[in-house]
């Protein structure tokens, strides 16, 4: 019997599957640095989300929808972290946005 350290099947596309993930994370990192002082942080929303969407898929791809079976089980604690944090950014650039256009103009006239 000759043993292999190479990483075939479920296990190597969710380990591709979370790298995906690691690297979006990263490049919303990059991108929330260089772009910090603009407007519009919607790229860093989606890119957070895209990560969180990878992170989900890895474990589903390594255990199953229900995210549990022959491989063990797993409880995803950071995946939904991971999507309040785009959700947040998202929101974040719609609450800017909003309070530039509702407030009137303050001029006294007496």
């Amino acid at each position: 019997m000759q043993v292999s350290g190479l990483i075939t099947g479920r296990s190597a596309l969710a380990i591709h599957l979370w790298t995906l993930g690691t690297l979006l994370l990263i490049a919303a990192a990059c991108l929330l640095v260089v772009r910090w002082y603009e407007e519009g942080q919607r790229p860093v929303a989606l890119l957070l989300a895209g990560a969180g969407a990878a992170f989900l898929a890895s474990c589903v791809a390594q255990y199953g929808p229900l995210f549990h079976g022959p491989a063990g089980c797993c409880v995803p604690v950071g995946v939904p972290l991971v999507f309040a944090a785009a959700w947040f950014v998202w929101r974040g650039e719609e609450v800017e946005g909003e309070d530039g256009e509702d407030e009137p103009s303050s001029s006294d006239s007496s």
